[in-house]
């Protein structure tokens, strides 16, 4: 459980007082946030008198006046004092996602351990759906459009998860999940119902040869050599999806990761955390630059620019295998396209029945 006494959740404690300090409100917008320092420092004094309800009401009113990261920062540490994960996990994510605002950019590492340690206390949904034009919201809010594999993080507990279309909910269900579970909910489209064709008139018809075209030449060398290019190219694609599914997958993991997340992505993310890292942008590409030149002296730079190597070897295997395979099945397409394979018809005479109003026989012939 997150308390008020642990390091990244409290003013309190040492990240805390970090967040809270009064110098990062020097600078406040004029227009509608004219107070913001005032008004950011009198929640403050709440919470640290354990007034934590009165200091949210606080911030949320001077977010609607003023929706300033710095305030999303500030709801989201008084919703984790009060247990509300799925606002605090919201908001958290908001205020890291500005990379202009100095007072983020200057206390990211401290956000960035209270999204870890809260992260702890959520929950992961797997959400997919192929009903035409619906989409998939979890506990009333919009989560993943039809067709896509959305992956979205919750507070435990129930969650309902429904799928809307513009006629309204189509299919409702309920997940009980707990703390660290992960759960996927698939949403299949009913079969189509079938079409049944109408009983066709009855009608005088004729029944006609096949038309073959006539014989020309192929290379049969061509035709094998196309087969061959088709072949490898198809293998090619082949590999090209799986690293590309790899690299898809080892992204993933690195944006779930925690500092204890065991392997390369838990030392990528006490690398970042680290209070000795020398950059303030805390990006994946710029972490991986750094970690290059730090591996001879630091552990987890070691094992970060192993995990930054391994994953570029992923994506540039995925990008060569892809982009052979297509060239490889086109340059093979072309070449049967341009090499049919016809054989030639012998001259041979038939006689097909005719039914109707008028019975008979038709002769054919192709010569």
């Amino acid at each position: 459980m997150v308390r008020r006494t642990r390091v990244g959740i409290g003013c309190a404690a040492g990240l805390a007082a970090a967040l809270c300090s009064r110098g990062a409100f020097a600078q406040a917008p004029q227009r509608g946030c004219a107070r913001l320092a005032a008004d950011i420092e009198v929640a403050v004094r709440e919470r640290e008198f354990g007034r934590v309800e009165a200091a949210l009401e606080v911030l949320t009113d001077l977010a609607t006046r003023c929706p300033h990261p710095r305030v999303t920062a500030q709801m989201a540490l008084a919703e984790i004092d009060l247990h509300r994960w799925t606002d605090a996990w919201r908001h958290l994510e908001e205020s890291l996602a500005d990379g202009t605002d100095p007072w983020i950019r200057s206390r990211r590492a401290a956000l960035l351990v209270a999204r870890s340690e809260l992260r702890a206390h959520m929950a992961t949904l797997v959400l997919q759906s192929s009903i035409t034009d619906g989409v998939v919201w979890v506990d009333g809010r919009p989560a993943a459009a039809a067709g896509v594999r959305e992956t979205v993080v919750v507070a435990p507990g129930v969650r309902v998860v429904e799928v809307r279309t513009a006629n309204g909910p189509v299919e409702r269900r309920e997940v009980t999940l707990a703390e660290g579970a992960r759960a996927e909910v698939t949403f299949e489209a009913p079969p189509p119902a079938p079409v049944v064709a109408p009983t066709p008139a009855a009608v005088r018809t004729v029944t006609r040869p096949p038309v073959i075209a006539p014989a020309r030449a192929s290379s049969s060398s061509t035709r094998t050599a196309a087969w061959v290019l088709e072949g490898i190219g198809a293998a090619s694609l082949v590999v090209g999806g799986v690293q590309l599914v790899r690299s898809v997958l080892q992204a993933g993991a690195l944006s779930d990761a925690t500092a204890a997340t065991p392997g390369g992505e838990g030392a990528f993310v006490r690398y970042v955390t680290n209070p000795s890292y020398p950059a303030m942008d805390r990006s994946t590409d710029t972490a991986c630059a750094l970690a290059a030149r730090q591996s001879s002296s630091m552990a987890d730079a070691a094992a970060t620019d192993a995990l930054c190597s391994a994953n570029a070897t992923t994506r540039i295997t995925a990008w060569v295998f892809g982009a052979t395979g297509l060239a490889l099945t086109a340059v093979g397409a072309v070449l049967l396209a341009a090499n049919p394979r016809v054989t030639s018809a012998a001259p041979s005479v038939a006689v097909l029945p005719q039914w109707g109003s008028a019975p008979g026989a038709v002769i054919v012939g192709v010569f």
